[in-house]
């Protein structure tokens, strides 16, 4: 590797000499390291231009006098040292638009005690951000809360999909079970003009809402709207996404005439003027998709900016259609709100757990309206592990952590913000990307980008302490040393899943309840692994022996490991009966199995334990199928009850009570 580009990526926190998942050495080629470098903005096209830009980062940092960015506690005096003459003046802008000011003495600037936000402090022409955050978020009481598939929610109406309103009636109806949320799948928006791109995790937006999930049955007047549509069939086992999404926008626009055709409503122009340019970018977006296609890429080239002369007359032209996609977004809100404020009032202590997806498609919505904080030409992925020996590319397009400094960590606020406005708790997907993301350059191998850490967590912090909720950080995987302790320090809680739970070091058997974190949420499996039914029966395996994944050598070498850990799990919870002859359970042994899992999963000494509703229905077949796309059906079962009789299930009442005996419900003592 050339020594300067060595010395210009260590500068720029690429690293491209790692260790993957299975522990194993890596080293990226130097094509890799050029293209990441591009990717941060850096334009080098080869090894002349490396020398040119290491010579430029020395000589702006010989001249930075001041730190970019400072972490104070909130309410408590900070000294911050600059390398800065005395009796210099500084300037510190507050974000409510107050100021103070001092002089620095013996090369230092004392902070007085800072109100909690994000302020700018300015010195001899050069600006630093100050971040004053709590030291920590509270931790949440010992509880507990049920996830549900949002989209495969049923009710008693003919429906498509899962909406707002099946949410609404799910959170109210939990809470005297001793529930204390419930999660659902990200609801961002998605690509109406592309029915296969439907996973929740590729969203074309994090800031803005899928109207997918809008309940049409709650828009005014819709009593007079349906009869010009057919009956739908909401019984079948899938989801039919492209016939959804025809059906739904048909309904939606209905009912948009029928709202544009009354007197104007107070609260959707204050909704359009507040949200301004943020909603009619998103707006415009959606209405350029109708008309070109889903991904901005593939439109002609004079649209291919949201402030390009051609965008705005299109937007001049096509008014009624941008408010169309202003009042979806207005529905979606106030439904999405009316089921968090549903659940609260009900008496879940958290109300929704809502999921943020770890990044954005390269060219959707996010992207469109906000390039320039996006790095283009790389994908967020992870390296080779034991699961995948290729590793994985997952085409979503990452922050560009050289502009989340340089706009002082905005998009981060704004795209938290849009989450937290819904939710008492929050899980950030793989928030293993707040200290280093796996980049993988297009047609290249991958290598890691370090991010500011320290300033993301903080960030975070400020935002949940505003919105009074609580963080859950997805981190599983190549856990970078130290961020599980960074993230315990901050308050934010992390993931402890079963199945993973073991002592990987020695003779990998499952840790005991008592040896969870206690800072975390705990759950026996997620979306992306198999149910408990499932693992047992090593459903999971037989489908990657049926998609040739793996030889049907590798499948019973798999199956046979399976035996023992299933063996290992009966014993670690309890179950009595764990038969070796056979991967089916009869149906009182399901239960007993069930129960064990969770009466195990109570004792843990994590804060909170999610429960999987596949698990309380003692499903087999898994949501989602990691590397996958239409092979598996992922994202579309239905749930086969209606979610009015979910909380009268007698399996959830029997994890409830032994939820109870383990002082997880609102109504024990923590």
């Amino acid at each position: 590797m050339n020594p300067a580009l060595v010395e210009l990526c260590a500068a720029h926190g690429i690293v491209w000499d790692y260790l993957d998942g299975a522990n194993q050495p890596r080293q990226a080629p130097e094509e890799t390291c050029l293209a990441l470098l591009n990717a941060l903005g850096l334009k080098i096209s080869g090894l002349v231009d490396v020398e040119k830009h290491l010579a430029s980062f020395k000589r702006q940092s010989a001249d930075r006098l001041l730190p970019l960015s400072v972490i104070v506690d909130v309410g408590t005096e900070h000294q911050i040292s600059a390398v800065v003459s005395d009796d210099v003046e500084w300037y510190l802008d507050l974000e409510s638009g107050d100021q103070f000011q001092g002089v620095v003495k013996n090369a230092v600037l004392i902070m007085p005690p800072l109100p909690m936000g994000i302020h700018t402090l300015i010195c001899v022409g050069q600006e630093s951000t100050i971040l004053s955050a709590p030291a920590a978020l509270p931790a949440p009481h010992r509880g507990w809360g049920l996830m549900a598939p949002l989209y495969g929610l049923r009710s008693e109406a003919e429906k498509e999909i899962g909406d707002y309103q099946d949410l609404a009636m799910l959170a109210s109806m939990m809470a005297p079970a001793g529930i204390g949320f419930v999660g659902v799948n990200p609801v961002h928006a998605s690509f109406l003009t592309d029915p296969l791109m439907f996973s929740p995790y590729s969203p074309s937006s994090r800031q803005w809402l899928n109207p997918l999930y809008i309940s049409v049955h709650l828009l005014p007047h819709w009593a007079e709207i349906p009869d010009q549509f057919p009956v739908i069939n909401g019984n079948e086992e899938f989801i039919d996404y492209a016939s959804t999404i025809s059906t739904k926008t048909n309904q939606l626009k209905a009912a948009f005439a029928d709202f544009q055709s009354a007197p104007p409503d107070p609260d959707f122009e204050k909704f359009v003027f507040e949200e301004a340019k943020s909603l009619s970018d998103f707006a415009i977006h959606q209405s350029l998709s109708e008309v070109h296609g889903p991904y901005w890429s593939d439109w002609p080239f004079e649209y291919q900016r949201p402030d390009s002369p051609a965008t705005r007359q299109f937007a001049i032209e096509n008014n009624v259609s941008i408010r169309y996609h202003s009042w979806l977004q207005w529905v979606a809100r106030s439904q999405l709100q009316a089921a968090q404020e549903q659940g609260l009032d009900a008496g879940l202590a958290h109300g929704l757990y809502l999921d943020l997806a770890v990044g954005t498609h390269p060219f959707g919505a996010e992207t469109w309206a906000d390039e320039r904080s996006f790095s283009r030409g790389v994908s967020i992925g992870s390296p080779p592990d034991a699961f995948s020996a290729s590793g994985q590319n997952w085409r979503l397009a990452p922050f560009n952590p050289r502009e989340m400094i340089a706009r002082r960590y905005q998009p981060l606020v704004q795209t938290l913000r849009a989450q937290l406005q819904f939710c008492g708790l929050l899980r950030i997907d793989h928030i293993l990307g707040f200290e280093r993301s796996f980049w993988i350059p297009d047609g290249l191998p991958g290598a890691y980008v370090t991010f500011p850490r320290d300033e993301l967590l903080a960030v975070t912090r400020i935002e949940a302490e505003r919105a009074n909720a609580s963080i859950v950080g997805e981190d599983l995987g190549n856990v970078p040393d130290g961020l599980r302790n960074e993230l315990s320090r901050s308050g934010i809680l992390g993931c402890r899943v079963t199945f993973f739970e073991r002592n990987w070091k020695t003779d990998k058997t499952f840790i005991a309840a008592s040896e969870y974190t206690r800072l975390a949420l705990a759950s026996i499996t997620t979306h992306d692994l198999p149910t408990l039914m499932g693992w047992w029966g090593g459903v999971d395996i037989k489908w990657r022996l049926e998609l040739q994944e793996i030889s049907e050598d590798q499948a019973a070498v798999d199956l046979d490991q399976r035996i023992d850990d299933r063996n290992q799990l009966a014993k670690l919870v309890g179950f009595s009966n764990p038969s070796t002859s056979s991967n089916a359970l009869p149906p009182d042994d399901k239960v007993e199995l069930i129960l064990a899992a969770y009466g195990f999963l109570a004792d843990t000494s994590s804060l909170l334990a999610a429960v999987q509703i596949e698990d309380v229905l003692a499903l087999d077949q898994q949501p989602n199928l990691p590397g996958t796309i239409s092979d598996h059906p992922n994202w579309r079962r239905r749930l086969p009850h209606p979610t009015g009789e979910i909380a009268g299930l007698p399996m959830l009442k029997m994890i409830s009570h032994l939820m109870r005996a383990a002082n997880r419900s609102l109504d024990c003592p923590n």
